[in-house]
């Protein structure tokens, strides 16, 4: 897929990942950190950097507490 094709899907593809980010609660919401979690944790980092994309709060919220407990910052987003 070339850059421009992407870029033209952008609306699209945020609308599937917004539409599965709640499923990233399950790997959340556990006492003890497992590899799930830092798993989890990476893929919903990487998906700070698009501008264009919204978590909902509760997967917000629990992704800020555990970036900070392991000492990290989201990206900066850029917008397609």
């Amino acid at each position: 897929m070339t850059l421009a094709n992407a870029l033209a899907k952008t609306p699209r593809l945020v609308s599937e990942v917004e539409a599965a980010l709640p499923m990233a609660a399950q790997f959340q919401k556990c006492k003890d950190v497992t590899f799930n979690t830092l798993a989890a944790l990476a893929d919903l980092r990487s998906l700070t950097m698009f501008a264009e994309l919204s978590f909902p709060e509760p997967i917000s919220r629990s992704f800020r507490s555990l970036a900070d407990r392991a000492g990290f910052a989201p990206f900066t987003p850029v917008a397609a």
